[in-house]
């Protein structure tokens, strides 16, 4: 079984984490601030720490903050998949979440957007800087 990593300290991040420790994986959650996590620790029993400590004990990661206000708009998230229905609730979960969803079609487009997540990881893994986020400009 994966061993999950909820990068985020909010009631999102909170909720994840509870509902996969409830399903029986191993997780754990990290903050920038990983002292804000204290008490839903002792509540819940689930291991905290800083983003990279999270992120490196993890197999999967889920990233749980919220999304940035860029000017033009919200930040972009790419997704893809074969289902139509959970491509659907996908987009209404990422606008909730403040983000502009864009539909990059069938599941075979993964290969393409997963690096954009690599890429995405590179500053806070050297920096410590998670707060960036991307913006896809259409300037039709």
């Amino acid at each position: 079984m994966p061993r999950f990593g909820v990068l985020g300290s909010g009631v999102v991040a909170q909720m994840l984490a509870n509902g996969l420790k409830r399903h029986g994986y191993d997780v754990r959650i990290g903050s920038r601030e990983p002292a804000k996590l204290a008490a839903f620790r002792e509540q819940t029993g689930i291991a905290t720490g800083t983003f990279a400590e999270v992120a490196e004990a993890a197999d999967v990661i889920v990233l749980a903050v919220k999304g940035l206000a860029l000017r033009g708009g919200p930040p972009t998230m790419f997704y893809c998949g074969n289902d139509v229905d959970a491509k659907r609730i996908v987009a209404d979960l990422l606008v909730r979440f403040g983000w502009e969803p864009v539909d990059m079609g069938t599941a075979t487009a993964a290969r393409a957007i997963e690096p954009l997540c690599q890429l995405w990881c590179i500053p806070g893994f050297r920096e410590q800087r998670w707060t960036h986020a991307s913006k896809l400009i259409d300037r039709t």
